[in-house]
């Protein structure tokens, strides 16, 4: 019997087994603990429940922010054309209807949220993410699939992140 996740638990499970058989005799950690796994992870990543211990640090991408007011700005080293300072927002999940930054995930947090935002999920390679497509902030209106490319190396993900 177990809940998870460990904080704020969405699920309790109960694993029944009817005459044990394991690699070390009839034990719950050899027995059940597997079963539970595997229920455990299907029924959360159903739900959609994410990490609570040690999650996924958001991304954070600087911008120009249209709205930004006179008295609000602040000069910096790095300003635009315009003379504006970029904005720094918080991407984790995008605004709604719009694609979020999939650049450096791995391939199963990738396609966890494409598969949130009712996208197809299609993968190219192995590794973390380098492209994808559509990119990041495009509409979601007539998008069914993506698409993401993933790759191992450093340099590879150096080359991708060059304009």
């Amino acid at each position: 019997m177990g809940f998870v996740p460990s904080r704020n638990p969405a699920v309790a499970i109960v694993v029944v087994i009817d005459s044990p058989h394991g690699p070390n005799r009839y034990f719950g950690g050899t027995v059940s603990a597997p079963v539970f796994e595997r229920i455990a992870e299907s029924t959360l990543r159903y739900l959609g429940v994410g990490q609570t211990i040690n999650p996924a640090p958001p991304v954070l991408v600087a911008r120009q922010d249209e709205s930004t007011n006179e008295a609000a700005r602040v000069p910096s080293a790095s300003m635009s054309e315009s003379g504006e300072s970029p904005t720094v927002s918080l991407v984790s999940a995008g605004p709604p209807g719009t694609m979020p930054d999939l650049r450096g995930l791995s391939a199963r947090d990738a396609m966890r949220r494409m598969m949130r935002l009712g996208l197809t999920a299609r993968v190219d390679g192995s590794g973390f993410v380098v492209a994808q497509d559509p990119p990041a902030g495009a509409s979601l209106d007539a998008v069914s699939a993506g698409r993401v490319t993933l790759a191992r190396t450093a340099a590879a993900l150096q080359e991708q992140a060059r304009p």
